[in-house]
């Protein structure tokens, strides 16, 4: 097993040259890429250890798969070299290019910012949340980024 730097930030600042919001795997994708193009300074923000694999969710659905075959290590999939900061996003201004994490710190990319992901909206669909909640590790239910939604 190759080793992630992982953080666990408080308040202060912290800069990187190419910041990424959510390890799903578009943000998974996105960092592997950054990486392979030879950027050094990626950080990926992420707060769950667990990633759902979303697109096998069609096949549990259809009773093909079972849930656990979604749930993988977070840690397992960061890349190489990717810099994992373990926390929640509470504010993001692209324009400043400024993330503010929910335990406070303050990170800022110096070239790009992906901020990426979708927010799982379990309650929507009745009895969905109740059922998968006793088969999923700990889903995360929040948007990445307070600026992004699906749907």
């Amino acid at each position: 097993m190759l080793s992630v730097p992982v953080m666990f930030p408080r308040r202060g600042r912290m800069n990187h040259r190419i910041v990424i919001i959510a390890g799903g795997t578009a943000g998974l994708s996105v960092a592997a890429r950054w990486r392979r193009l030879g950027m050094r300074d990626v950080a990926l923000v992420e707060p769950a250890s667990t990633h759902c694999y979303q697109p096998l969710f069609r096949f549990v659905g259809a009773a093909a798969a079972p849930v656990s075959r979604s749930a993988r290590s977070e840690v397992d999939l960061v890349p190489q070299g990717v810099a994992w900061i373990r926390d929640a996003v509470a504010a993001n201004d692209p324009s400043e290019r400024l993330v503010q994490s929910e335990s406070g710190a303050r990170i800022r990319d110096d070239a790009f910012g992906a901020h990426l992901g979708v927010e799982l909206a379990w309650d929507l669909a009745p009895g969905l949340s109740r059922s998968w909640r006793a088969r999923l590790p700990a889903p995360t239910t929040r948007p990445a980024s307070p600026t992004t939604r699906a749907g």
